[in-house]
């Protein structure tokens, strides 16, 4: 066991105390001092057993990396396999700096949403260039464009659901899937205490469900802390910061911080979240939205059939007739086999004003029978009620329309009929 001297403030105090680092806390079978290519032959319960073997080893790692400075926590984190997950936002630089000060080669996995600020992409490749960075981009397995066709925009709901899937789709599966891949030990990541009330009760690491631990080593750096690291050590800003931008995320959902302004996190979601989505835990949430979506596509599915049903029984009509009203009775059979009371009166009417011939088709709507073609059109045109008739211009007409009154049917029948008089 060999003993950093660190010396740290706390509340005002130096306090300066031999800190083991953890290399004896773990034994050589704990997952954390396993080489990545090991890791990837472990089954995935194996891995998550390595846990159990940590977990009472947390507290004792917490309060030691309370003492650490940021560096030393990265060295830590480095010498155990770690990866550098960043969101080369406005304050991203300061980790990765610091990172690959200590491990040139560290690697660094940063997720694009496909809705990143032009000048993020711009701002990542000038980055990779000067720095040498070994950079891996991680995308979502939809597109931007299917998730808007299957989800809609969801970053313009205000629901906390809709904001909880899209950081989902955007950012969290796309890292499960980088993580079930190359299983890394450790993930390093910028998050600090000032930042949110959620980041506020941040441990420096934990276990996440998906296998692996979450390292924080610049927690309690405060914003002056941030400002004087950027200064000292002349680092590169995101070109957005110039324009007032503090907290940069994606296009749709960041905006620069506003005058006398003091919440930065206002700046993103329309001040409605603190959280992106990517580091919180919300998966039932997630399922519920997700569920609600099936059922709602499984709806819009249905609906969509009884249209193309509807509109299938509709095009069976004689195509000569453009000079007239097409008119389609929908009429109501009782279980027994009788037609209803109306639809009996309404037949006698049609004879006795000599109107028959102006009913182009007949669907009968059965009791027994709710896929009969009656009830397809009742249910496409809302209605509960026969008889009624469907009615357009003419054949070249697109737009059909219900009219339950008979009456009414009748004195269409009779302006039409003046009106092609008049025509000849």
């Amino acid at each position: 066991m060999f003993v950093i001297r660190s010396i740290k403030k706390l509340n005002n105090i130096n306090v300066v105390r031999n800190i083991s680092t953890v290399t004896n806390t773990f034994s050589s079978s704990d997952v954390a001092t396993l080489p990545a290519s090991m890791l990837q032959n472990k089954k995935k319960k194996k891995f998550h057993n390595k846990k159990l073997i940590m977990e009472n080893n947390l507290n004792l790692i917490n309060n030691q990396m309370a003492l650490m400075s940021p560096q030393e926590i990265i060295e830590w984190s480095c010498k155990r396999n770690s990866v550098l997950l960043s969101s080369f936002g406005s304050q991203a630089i300061i980790l990765i700096d610091m990172a690959i000060k200590i491990n040139k080669d560290i690697p660094i996995i940063m997720i694009d949403t496909g809705f990143l600020f032009n000048e993020t992409y711009q701002y990542v490749e000038t980055l990779k260039k000067n720095l040498n960075l070994n950079l891996t981009i991680l995308t979502p397995n939809m597109t931007s464009q299917r998730m808007i066709s299957t989800y809609g925009e969801l970053w313009r709901n205000d629901d906390k659901s809709s904001h909880i899937l899209y950081g989902k789709i955007t950012k969290k599966d796309p890292l499960k899937n980088y993580i079930d891949q190359y299983k890394p030990p450790i993930i390093l990541s910028g998050l600090r205490r000032t930042q949110t009330k959620h980041r506020a009760e941040l441990p420096y690491i934990n276990f996440e469900k998906e296998g692996y631990y979450k390292v924080l080593p610049i927690l309690d750096m405060d914003d002056k802390s941030v400002e004087n690291y950027i200064n000292e050590n002349n680092l590169l800003r995101h070109p957005l910061t110039e324009k007032g931008y503090l907290s940069i995320g994606d296009w749709h959902s960041s905006r620069p911080i506003k005058d006398n302004e003091e919440n930065i996190r206002a700046t993103r979601f329309g001040g409605r979240f603190e959280e992106c989505g990517l580091h919180v835990n919300d998966d039932a949430e997630v399922d519920a939205m997700i569920n609600k979506k099936i059922h709602n596509e499984f709806s819009k599915a249905r609906i969509q059939l009884t249209k193309d049903k509807s509109l299938s029984i509709l095009s069976c009509h004689d195509k000569n007739q453009k000079d007239q009203i097409i008119t389609h009775l929908v009429k109501k059979q009782m279980i027994n086999g009788d037609m209803c009371k109306k639809c009996n009166q309404v037949a006698d009417k049609l004879k006795k004003d000599g109107l028959e011939d102006k009913i182009h088709g007949v669907s009968i709507a059965r009791e027994n029978e709710m896929n009969s073609d009656g009830n397809i059109l009742s249910k496409y045109f809302n209605q509960n009620k026969a008889p009624f008739f469907i009615v357009k211009e003419n054949e070249l007409d697109t737009d059909w329309k219900v009219i339950y009154s008979y009456n009414e049917w009748k004195n269409m029948m009779k302006q039409n009929l003046k009106k092609k008089n008049l025509g000849t």
